[in-house]
Protein backbone atom coordinates (compact mmCIF):
# COMPACT_ATOMS: atom_id res chain seq x y z
CA UNK A 1 0.00 0.00 0.00
CA UNK A 2 2.54 2.57 1.01
CA UNK A 3 4.27 1.68 -2.14
CA UNK A 4 1.77 2.67 -4.25
CA UNK A 5 1.14 5.85 -2.53
CA UNK A 6 4.52 6.56 -2.65
CA UNK A 7 4.44 5.83 -6.77
CA UNK A 8 1.21 7.68 -6.84
CA UNK A 9 3.38 11.12 -5.27
CA UNK A 10 5.75 10.45 -8.11
CA UNK A 11 3.77 10.34 -10.91
CA UNK A 12 1.72 13.36 -9.82
CA UNK A 13 4.77 15.45 -9.37
CA UNK A 14 5.67 14.74 -13.05
CA UNK A 15 2.92 15.80 -14.57
CA UNK A 16 3.30 19.04 -12.08
CA UNK A 17 6.42 19.87 -13.27
CA UNK A 18 6.00 18.50 -16.71
CA UNK A 19 6.86 21.85 -19.26
CA UNK A 20 5.12 22.25 -22.45
CA UNK A 21 6.24 23.98 -26.12
CA UNK A 22 3.81 26.63 -26.79
CA UNK A 23 3.46 26.14 -30.62
CA UNK A 24 -0.29 25.75 -32.26
CA UNK A 25 0.88 23.19 -35.25
CA UNK A 26 3.82 23.17 -37.08
CA UNK A 27 5.16 21.56 -40.59
CA UNK A 28 8.55 21.03 -42.00
CA UNK A 29 9.02 19.64 -45.51
CA UNK A 30 12.32 18.35 -46.33
CA UNK A 31 16.56 19.26 -45.74
CA UNK A 32 16.62 22.95 -46.29
CA UNK A 33 15.61 26.53 -44.77
CA UNK A 34 11.96 28.88 -44.72
CA UNK A 35 13.51 32.30 -45.67
CA UNK A 36 9.87 33.95 -45.41
CA UNK A 37 6.12 33.63 -45.10
CA UNK A 38 3.11 35.26 -45.84
CA UNK A 39 -0.28 35.13 -45.24
CA UNK A 40 -3.02 34.76 -48.19
CA UNK A 41 -5.99 36.30 -45.87
CA UNK A 42 -7.21 33.77 -43.13
CA UNK A 43 -7.66 31.23 -45.99
CA UNK A 44 -3.86 30.38 -46.79
CA UNK A 45 -0.29 30.77 -45.89
CA UNK A 46 2.69 31.07 -48.20
CA UNK A 47 6.39 30.12 -47.48
CA UNK A 48 9.19 29.96 -49.19
CA UNK A 49 13.33 29.43 -49.41
CA UNK A 50 15.40 26.07 -50.43
CA UNK A 51 15.41 22.22 -50.15
CA UNK A 52 18.04 20.64 -51.52
CA UNK A 53 19.62 23.68 -52.38
CA UNK A 54 16.69 24.77 -54.81
CA UNK A 55 14.34 27.12 -54.52
CA UNK A 56 11.35 26.06 -52.91
CA UNK A 57 7.61 26.76 -52.38
CA UNK A 58 5.31 25.77 -50.67
CA UNK A 59 1.37 26.91 -49.95
CA UNK A 60 -0.97 25.75 -47.11
CA UNK A 61 -4.91 26.06 -46.51
CA UNK A 62 -6.58 26.94 -43.88
CA UNK A 63 -6.26 24.04 -42.00
CA UNK A 64 -2.71 24.35 -42.50
CA UNK A 65 -2.40 21.51 -45.27
CA UNK A 66 -0.24 21.13 -48.28
CA UNK A 67 -2.07 22.27 -51.20
CA UNK A 68 0.97 22.90 -53.54
CA UNK A 69 4.68 23.10 -53.64
CA UNK A 70 6.94 24.45 -56.17
CA UNK A 71 10.27 24.13 -57.27
CA UNK A 72 13.22 25.36 -59.79
CA UNK A 73 15.41 22.71 -60.81
CA UNK A 74 18.35 25.26 -60.17
CA UNK A 75 20.53 27.47 -57.80
CA UNK A 76 18.71 30.27 -56.50
CA UNK A 77 16.16 30.79 -54.02
CA UNK A 78 12.56 32.33 -52.95
CA UNK A 79 12.82 35.08 -50.69
CA UNK A 80 9.07 36.68 -50.78
CA UNK A 81 5.65 36.52 -51.78
CA UNK A 82 2.54 38.25 -52.03
CA UNK A 83 -1.00 36.65 -52.20
CA UNK A 84 -3.57 38.14 -54.10
CA UNK A 85 -7.43 37.20 -56.27
CA UNK A 86 -6.10 36.30 -58.92
CA UNK A 87 -2.60 34.25 -57.14
CA UNK A 88 0.54 34.45 -55.57
CA UNK A 89 3.20 36.94 -57.13
CA UNK A 90 6.53 35.32 -55.96
CA UNK A 91 10.52 36.83 -56.12
CA UNK A 92 13.81 35.82 -55.17
CA UNK A 93 16.84 34.99 -57.31
CA UNK A 94 17.42 32.47 -59.37
CA UNK A 95 21.39 32.02 -60.76
CA UNK A 96 22.45 34.91 -59.28
CA UNK A 97 19.50 37.15 -61.40
CA UNK A 98 15.94 38.70 -59.81
CA UNK A 99 13.09 36.30 -60.56
CA UNK A 100 9.89 37.29 -59.87
CA UNK A 101 6.46 35.42 -61.03
CA UNK A 102 3.11 34.46 -60.57
CA UNK A 103 1.05 30.89 -59.24
CA UNK A 104 -2.26 30.58 -59.51
CA UNK A 105 -3.60 28.57 -56.70
CA UNK A 106 -3.84 25.32 -57.98
CA UNK A 107 0.26 25.69 -58.19
CA UNK A 108 0.19 26.40 -62.15
CA UNK A 109 2.92 28.87 -63.06
CA UNK A 110 0.88 31.86 -64.78
CA UNK A 111 4.00 33.82 -65.57
CA UNK A 112 7.86 34.62 -64.96
CA UNK A 113 10.50 36.78 -65.72
CA UNK A 114 14.38 37.00 -65.26
CA UNK A 115 16.33 39.98 -64.97
CA UNK A 116 20.16 41.25 -65.14
CA UNK A 117 21.84 43.89 -62.94
CA UNK A 118 25.60 44.67 -62.40
CA UNK A 119 25.58 42.74 -59.26
CA UNK A 120 25.44 39.16 -57.99
CA UNK A 121 21.28 39.24 -56.48
CA UNK A 122 20.98 36.91 -53.23
CA UNK A 123 17.55 38.85 -51.94
CA UNK A 124 14.73 40.17 -53.36
CA UNK A 125 11.68 41.86 -51.45
CA UNK A 126 8.40 42.58 -52.47
CA UNK A 127 5.70 45.22 -51.53
CA UNK A 128 2.20 46.45 -52.71
CA UNK A 129 2.08 49.79 -53.57
CA UNK A 130 -1.05 52.38 -53.14
CA UNK A 131 -1.96 51.30 -56.79
CA UNK A 132 -2.56 47.78 -56.04
CA UNK A 133 0.61 46.87 -58.20
CA UNK A 134 3.90 45.58 -56.66
CA UNK A 135 7.30 46.46 -56.01
CA UNK A 136 10.33 44.32 -56.45
CA UNK A 137 13.76 45.51 -54.14
CA UNK A 138 16.88 43.41 -54.49
CA UNK A 139 20.17 43.13 -53.41
CA UNK A 140 22.79 41.27 -53.09
CA UNK A 141 22.78 38.66 -49.81
CA UNK A 142 23.71 40.00 -46.22
CA UNK A 143 26.58 37.49 -45.92
CA UNK A 144 27.71 37.24 -49.52
CA UNK A 145 31.68 37.25 -49.80
CA UNK A 146 33.36 40.86 -50.33
CA UNK A 147 34.16 41.43 -53.91
CA UNK A 148 32.29 43.17 -57.28
CA UNK A 149 29.87 45.38 -57.34
CA UNK A 150 26.84 46.09 -54.61
CA UNK A 151 23.50 47.52 -54.97
CA UNK A 152 19.61 48.00 -55.38
CA UNK A 153 17.53 47.18 -57.79
CA UNK A 154 14.06 48.52 -57.69
CA UNK A 155 11.34 46.99 -59.92
CA UNK A 156 7.82 48.43 -60.15
CA UNK A 157 5.25 45.94 -61.66
CA UNK A 158 1.66 45.11 -62.18
CA UNK A 159 0.08 41.92 -61.62
CA UNK A 160 0.43 40.75 -65.32
CA UNK A 161 4.02 41.16 -64.88
CA UNK A 162 4.73 44.34 -67.06
CA UNK A 163 7.49 46.44 -65.61
CA UNK A 164 6.46 49.71 -64.77
CA UNK A 165 9.45 51.50 -64.23
CA UNK A 166 13.40 50.88 -63.01
CA UNK A 167 16.18 51.42 -61.45
CA UNK A 168 19.44 50.43 -59.92
CA UNK A 169 21.75 52.34 -57.70
CA UNK A 170 25.32 51.00 -57.73
CA UNK A 171 27.79 50.40 -54.73
CA UNK A 172 31.17 49.51 -54.66
CA UNK A 173 31.56 48.66 -51.05
CA UNK A 174 29.56 46.32 -49.08
CA UNK A 175 25.40 46.87 -49.20
CA UNK A 176 22.66 44.63 -48.46
CA UNK A 177 18.89 44.85 -48.51
CA UNK A 178 17.17 42.50 -45.83
CA UNK A 179 13.93 44.33 -45.19
CA UNK A 180 11.56 46.66 -47.38
CA UNK A 181 7.76 47.83 -46.98
CA UNK A 182 6.08 50.98 -48.58
CA UNK A 183 3.75 53.57 -46.44
CA UNK A 184 0.23 55.44 -47.13
CA UNK A 185 2.05 57.85 -48.66
CA UNK A 186 4.21 55.61 -51.35
CA UNK A 187 7.49 56.46 -49.66
CA UNK A 188 9.95 53.20 -49.90
CA UNK A 189 12.23 52.68 -46.23
CA UNK A 190 14.80 49.99 -46.65
CA UNK A 191 16.41 47.99 -43.71
CA UNK A 192 19.75 48.04 -44.83
CA UNK A 193 23.50 47.32 -43.89
CA UNK A 194 26.73 48.78 -45.52
CA UNK A 195 30.24 48.94 -44.30
CA UNK A 196 31.52 51.63 -41.90
CA UNK A 197 34.50 52.30 -40.36
CA UNK A 198 37.12 49.44 -39.74
CA UNK A 199 35.28 47.68 -42.20
CA UNK A 200 32.73 46.70 -39.95
CA UNK A 201 28.92 46.70 -40.93
CA UNK A 202 26.78 48.77 -39.60
CA UNK A 203 22.93 49.11 -39.59
CA UNK A 204 20.90 51.84 -41.34
CA UNK A 205 17.80 52.78 -42.45
CA UNK A 206 17.21 54.25 -45.70
CA UNK A 207 14.05 56.26 -47.09
CA UNK A 208 13.27 56.57 -50.52
CA UNK A 209 10.50 58.25 -52.52
CA UNK A 210 8.10 56.47 -55.19
CA UNK A 211 11.02 58.08 -57.96
CA UNK A 212 13.35 55.90 -55.68
CA UNK A 213 15.47 59.07 -54.83
CA UNK A 214 16.79 58.74 -51.64
CA UNK A 215 15.61 61.26 -49.19
CA UNK A 216 17.51 60.50 -45.85
CA UNK A 217 19.54 57.40 -44.58
CA UNK A 218 20.22 57.00 -40.90
CA UNK A 219 22.35 55.22 -38.79
CA UNK A 220 21.47 52.78 -36.33
CA UNK A 221 24.37 51.53 -34.73
CA UNK A 222 27.81 52.60 -35.74
CA UNK A 223 30.47 51.98 -33.14
CA UNK A 224 33.71 51.16 -35.24
CA UNK A 225 34.76 48.17 -32.98
CA UNK A 226 31.24 46.04 -33.48
CA UNK A 227 29.12 45.27 -36.62
CA UNK A 228 25.51 45.75 -36.59
CA UNK A 229 22.98 44.84 -39.43
CA UNK A 230 19.05 46.07 -40.46
CA UNK A 231 17.18 42.79 -41.18
CA UNK A 232 13.23 43.91 -41.19
CA UNK A 233 11.31 46.87 -41.24
CA UNK A 234 7.71 48.22 -40.80
CA UNK A 235 5.97 51.29 -40.43
CA UNK A 236 2.68 52.32 -38.53
CA UNK A 237 -0.38 55.02 -39.18
CA UNK A 238 1.20 57.44 -37.99
CA UNK A 239 3.97 57.63 -40.11
CA UNK A 240 6.72 55.90 -37.67
CA UNK A 241 8.66 53.62 -38.54
CA UNK A 242 10.22 50.30 -36.36
CA UNK A 243 13.50 48.28 -37.69
CA UNK A 244 15.07 45.04 -36.15
CA UNK A 245 18.28 43.64 -36.50
CA UNK A 246 21.18 43.14 -33.88
CA UNK A 247 24.45 44.46 -33.02
CA UNK A 248 27.50 42.82 -31.59
CA UNK A 249 28.96 42.97 -27.64
CA UNK A 250 32.29 41.53 -25.91
CA UNK A 251 32.24 38.82 -23.59
CA UNK A 252 35.06 37.71 -22.49
CA UNK A 253 37.16 36.97 -25.47
CA UNK A 254 34.13 36.67 -27.59
CA UNK A 255 31.81 38.60 -29.63
CA UNK A 256 28.31 38.23 -29.80
CA UNK A 257 24.94 39.10 -31.18
CA UNK A 258 22.36 41.14 -29.36
CA UNK A 259 19.15 41.32 -31.22
CA UNK A 260 17.39 45.00 -30.96
CA UNK A 261 14.55 47.16 -32.17
CA UNK A 262 14.88 50.77 -33.06
CA UNK A 263 12.08 53.49 -34.11
CA UNK A 264 12.78 56.36 -36.74
CA UNK A 265 10.08 59.31 -37.31
CA UNK A 266 9.05 59.83 -41.04
CA UNK A 267 11.64 62.50 -41.31
CA UNK A 268 14.48 59.70 -39.83
CA UNK A 269 14.99 61.11 -36.26
CA UNK A 270 15.56 58.28 -34.09
CA UNK A 271 12.62 57.89 -31.36
CA UNK A 272 14.09 55.11 -29.37
CA UNK A 273 16.68 51.83 -29.24
CA UNK A 274 16.12 48.94 -27.44
CA UNK A 275 18.55 45.57 -27.05
CA UNK A 276 16.10 42.49 -26.78
CA UNK A 277 17.81 39.24 -26.40
CA UNK A 278 21.33 38.18 -26.03
CA UNK A 279 23.22 36.37 -27.96
CA UNK A 280 20.25 36.69 -30.82
CA UNK A 281 19.53 38.53 -34.14
CA UNK A 282 15.94 40.07 -34.37
CA UNK A 283 15.23 39.03 -37.82
CA UNK A 284 11.36 40.00 -38.62
CA UNK A 285 9.36 42.94 -36.90
CA UNK A 286 5.62 42.94 -37.94
CA UNK A 287 2.14 44.32 -36.37
CA UNK A 288 -0.54 41.21 -35.37
CA UNK A 289 -3.95 42.25 -36.52
CA UNK A 290 -4.69 43.29 -33.06
CA UNK A 291 -2.30 46.27 -33.47
CA UNK A 292 0.65 44.69 -31.43
CA UNK A 293 4.13 45.32 -32.39
CA UNK A 294 6.00 41.87 -32.65
CA UNK A 295 9.77 40.93 -32.70
CA UNK A 296 11.25 37.74 -33.55
CA UNK A 297 14.36 36.65 -32.40
CA UNK A 298 16.00 33.91 -34.59
CA UNK A 299 17.42 31.86 -32.14
CA UNK A 300 14.65 29.66 -30.58
CA UNK A 301 12.01 31.69 -32.25
CA UNK A 302 11.17 33.77 -28.99
CA UNK A 303 8.97 36.73 -29.77
CA UNK A 304 8.65 39.89 -27.97
CA UNK A 305 5.82 42.40 -27.42
CA UNK A 306 6.86 45.99 -28.03
CA UNK A 307 5.19 48.96 -26.54
CA UNK A 308 5.52 51.47 -29.72
CA UNK A 309 5.96 54.54 -27.53
CA UNK A 310 8.94 53.80 -25.79
CA UNK A 311 10.29 50.18 -27.31
CA UNK A 312 9.89 48.53 -23.86
CA UNK A 313 8.90 44.86 -23.85
CA UNK A 314 5.35 44.25 -22.28
CA UNK A 315 5.55 40.32 -22.89
CA UNK A 316 7.84 37.79 -24.20
CA UNK A 317 6.04 34.73 -26.31
CA UNK A 318 8.77 31.36 -25.98
CA UNK A 319 7.73 28.80 -28.53
CA UNK A 320 9.74 26.33 -27.03
CA UNK A 321 9.32 25.44 -23.13
CA UNK A 322 13.04 24.25 -23.24
CA UNK A 323 15.36 26.04 -26.03
CA UNK A 324 19.19 27.20 -25.55
CA UNK A 325 20.44 29.34 -28.65
CA UNK A 326 23.55 28.71 -27.94
CA UNK A 327 22.70 24.69 -29.05
CA UNK A 328 19.19 24.08 -29.99
CA UNK A 329 19.60 24.32 -34.02
CA UNK A 330 15.84 26.01 -34.46
CA UNK A 331 16.08 29.53 -36.04
CA UNK A 332 13.38 31.36 -37.31
CA UNK A 333 13.76 34.47 -40.23
CA UNK A 334 10.55 35.82 -40.56
CA UNK A 335 6.73 36.02 -39.00
CA UNK A 336 3.71 37.21 -39.73
CA UNK A 337 0.13 37.40 -38.12
CA UNK A 338 -2.71 34.89 -39.30
CA UNK A 339 -6.07 34.67 -38.72
CA UNK A 340 -7.49 36.10 -35.35
CA UNK A 341 -4.70 35.45 -32.61
CA UNK A 342 -2.15 33.68 -33.89
CA UNK A 343 1.43 34.10 -35.56
CA UNK A 344 3.64 32.14 -37.78
CA UNK A 345 7.08 31.68 -37.66
CA UNK A 346 9.33 30.41 -40.88
CA UNK A 347 12.43 29.11 -40.70
CA UNK A 348 14.62 26.10 -39.87
CA UNK A 349 15.07 23.31 -37.53
CA UNK A 350 17.49 20.70 -37.09
CA UNK A 351 17.89 21.29 -40.61
CA UNK A 352 14.85 21.00 -42.15
CA UNK A 353 12.51 23.39 -43.72
CA UNK A 354 10.14 24.48 -40.71
CA UNK A 355 6.66 25.93 -40.09
CA UNK A 356 5.40 27.18 -36.74
CA UNK A 357 2.33 28.99 -35.44
CA UNK A 358 1.62 29.83 -31.67
CA UNK A 359 -0.96 32.00 -29.97
CA UNK A 360 0.02 35.86 -29.73
CA UNK A 361 -2.15 35.86 -26.64
CA UNK A 362 -0.56 33.22 -24.70
CA UNK A 363 2.49 34.92 -22.81
CA UNK A 364 5.46 33.27 -21.15
CA UNK A 365 7.17 33.94 -17.89
CA UNK A 366 9.84 36.48 -17.75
Amino acid sequence: MQRTLFLLVLLLLSACSKVHDNFLWYRSFGKGEAFFVSAAGDTGLVSGGIIENKPYLVYLNGKHEKVFEYSVDTSGSFTSAIACEEGIVTAGCIEDKLYLGMMDYTGTLVWSSGFSSSFKVGNVILCRTQKDNFLAVASRASDSIPGGNYGIKFISFGKDGSVISNDSIIYYSFYSVNGATIDNSGNIYLAATKLGAGSKKKATLAKYDEAFRKIWEVELYNNPQFEASSMSVVTDYQGNVYVSGYTEYPEDVTTYRNAFVASVNSSGVIRWKKYLEYKNEATSVIFDNNGQLFVLNKGCLILNIIKTDDGSVSGILRTFAACDVSYDKVYGNSATAWGGNSIVIAGVKNGSFYIVARSSEILSPI
